[in-house]
């Protein structure tokens, strides 16, 4: 399977483990990406998986 995940937030937020108390705070959006991201590379399949971001310096400037 190959996904591709279209967003706004940031890649980076997902480099670091967290608990489920600090996930119960996330929106959706995080929580789906945080998912998906995590079962595909626990499926040994993280080259399937790809998220593509608008970057925050971007928005800004276009803003």
């Amino acid at each position: 399977m190959l996904l591709l995940s279209l967003g706004t937030g940031t890649t980076s937020d997902f480099d670091e483990t967290y608990t489920a108390a600090e996930a119960a705070r996330w929106g959706s959006t995080y929580m789906t990406d945080y998912y998906l991201s995590s079962a595909f590379k626990a499926l040994g399949s993280q080259d399937n998986y790809l998220r593509v971001q608008v970057s925050p310096i971007i928005m800004y400037l276009v803003s």
